[in-house]
């Protein structure tokens, strides 16, 4: 009964790993990513038009939520090869 607790484990800090490398990879480029992902956005502003930070910490948040979220997308596959789902 152990062992199937430390192979779970194992899987799961694997999954982790792999999660937070493709993250720290994601919000290094995360200006490039949220300039890509706000082109569809921009094309919709008047002429002269931009967008704004609404709060104070949108700035940070917002990169690091699309770096997040990216990052757990990115590596679903691994994880549900990783633990067999199919």
């Amino acid at each position: 009964m152990n062992t199937h607790f430390l192979e779970l484990r194992q899987r799961i800090i694997y999954c982790l790993f792999f999660i937070l490398s493709i993250f720290f990879v994601l919000f290094y480029f995360s200006d490039i990513i949220y300039d890509i992902f706000a082109i569809p956005i921009k094309k919709q502003l008047p002429k002269n038009g931009n967008l704004i930070a609404t709060q104070v910490t949108a700035t940070f948040l917002v990169p690091l939520k699309l770096a997040i979220n990216l990052s757990l997308i990115l590596s679903m596959p691994y994880t549900i090869l990783m633990h067999g789902i199919l």
